[in-house]
């Protein structure tokens, strides 16, 4: 794809235009080459705008910064206000936004997330479906199996991974989306089908990770606030969840829990009740 074609309404041109053909966009100077599109991005220990000179020694002439670069004056450079944010929005326009043609539903909370979505990627292909799953376990679809650095990975990575799947005939993708995924934008641009909310409880909050409780519930909420999504299914016992819905645009909202009012109840079935016997090596409240 042209840089100017990908960087379109993303960025702002700072240097002479260039009509670059990027086939490969990277936050890793390492990972630089020829036609590679490098983004500076300042992360909690490392900031990418010291690695500019190494990605343009590796042959890379198309960049987007938060700031002006000291390069030799043979490269083009884009400027944005938040490289994370127009990293994920590139990567969703490289791939042709792969969101819209499959499936995806996300996964969020403190606990449960990894259990939930590998839960729901079986039995969505024990229904049928051609089903993917990229979380903790790594990345997974069909025969391929593929390891993962985070919970959610890099913005790149995830958009990537959502095009060979609807690429290799998947319907649906299940995706654990963390809080430091929806802190440094990497999900943005993608369009969930469903986001389903488990529970929350003070985590992840120190040095290089949210600076509060309160930062860390919020960025949680942004899921389910700041995304395109049809359907929002939540934990209704959570203290949480009404805060966690809050100005959601979804269509429709589903819960789930013990409480009397949730849409999906867990309850006791009594004798007289039609039972099915079910084994799950999980454990659970007793008496479910």
């Amino acid at each position: 794809m042209k840089c100017t074609e990908l960087m379109l309404d993303i960025a702002k041109l700072i240097t002479v235009p260039s009509d670059i053909e990027i086939n490969h966009i990277t936050e890793n100077s390492a990972k630089c080459k020829e036609n590679s599109l490098f983004v500076c991005i300042k992360g909690a220990n490392v900031d990418g705008h010291a690695y500019a000179e190494d990605a343009y020694n590796r042959g890379c002439r198309c960049f987007l910064a938060e700031r002006p670069l000291q390069l030799p004056n043979d490269v083009t450079v884009y400027l944005s206000q938040n490289s994370e944010l127009a990293f994920a929005r590139l990567a969703c326009r490289f791939y042709g936004n792969p969101s819209h043609k499959v499936k995806v539903i996300g996964i969020t909370g403190t606990k449960g997330k990894t259990t939930v979505a590998c839960l729901l990627a079986t039995l969505l292909e024990k229904f049928g479906y051609r089903c993917g799953y990229i979380g903790t376990n790594g990345i997974r679809y069909g025969e391929i199996s593929l390891p993962s650095c985070n919970t959610t990975p890099d913005a790149i990575t995830l958009q990537g991974a959502l095009s060979d799947m609807q690429r290799s005939g998947c319907d649906v993708a299940v995706v654990e989306i963390s809080s430091q995924a929806l802190m440094r934008y990497r999900a943005d641009g993608t369009r969930f089908e469903a986001c389903v909310f488990t529970n929350l409880f003070p985590d992840h909050i120190g040095e290089g990770e949210h600076c509060d409780f309160e930062h860390y519930r919020a960025c949680k909420r942004r899921l389910f606030r700041d995304f395109e999504t049809e359907s929002i299914l939540y934990h209704l016992d959570d203290p949480a969840s009404e805060f966690m819905i809050e100005g959601s645009s979804a269509r429709n909202l589903y819960s789930f829990g013990q409480a009397s009012k949730a849409h999906y109840r867990i309850e006791m079935l009594d004798h007289m009740q039609i039972k099915w016997e079910i084994f799950v090596r999980l454990f659970g409240r007793h008496g479910m």
